[in-house]
């Protein structure tokens, strides 16, 4: 039985997925989005993380087609790899709730539900979390262009 943190994000919506412990670097409260002109709306913004701009996804935007008000807003600078030995590569998803920390084994593990298909392609696990459903989600899939074929429509 292997036992593994993950962060459960929330992006709001009930719009919900889990990352690995070591995929997030860092939390911004409330940070200042800049507006990339011509862009699809899930990804329209870019933030400064030290001295780098970094795309940030919506995922409710990507997922749900809908624009949403966050009271409080904050964004999940979370780190990937194209491939295994690929440079790590850095991107920001926008979140409505702090993430929470939670430990997860493999007994927790479900098959993805049919409310969540949409993210088939984006998943590559999911587990069971207080009758729930929760995806893990592949961040290169999400940041890659192929991710443009199934992201906001």
């Amino acid at each position: 039985m292997a036992e593994s943190i993950a962060w459960i994000l929330d992006f709001g919506n009930s719009a919900i997925a889990a990352i690995g412990e070591l995929e997030l670097v860092h939390l911004d409260e409330n940070p200042e989005l800049f507006v990339i002109p011509k862009t699809p709306c899930y990804c329209q913004h870019a933030l400064i993380w030290g001295e780098t701009i970094l795309p940030v996804i919506d995922m409710v935007v990507a997922l749900q087609d809908q624009q949403i008000s966050r009271e409080t807003c904050y964004a999940a600078i979370i780190r990937y790899r194209q491939e295994i030995n690929s440079p790590l590569q850095f991107g920001a998803l926008l979140l409505a709730k702090m993430p929470e920390r939670i430990k997860v084994d493999d007994d927790l593990a479900c098959p993805l539900p049919e409310n969540l298909q949409t993210l088939k392609s984006l998943a590559v696990s999911c587990f069971t979390l207080d009758g729930e459903g929760i995806p893990i989600i592949d961040l290169a899939s999400i940041f890659s262009r192929p991710a443009q074929d199934f992201l906001g429509k």
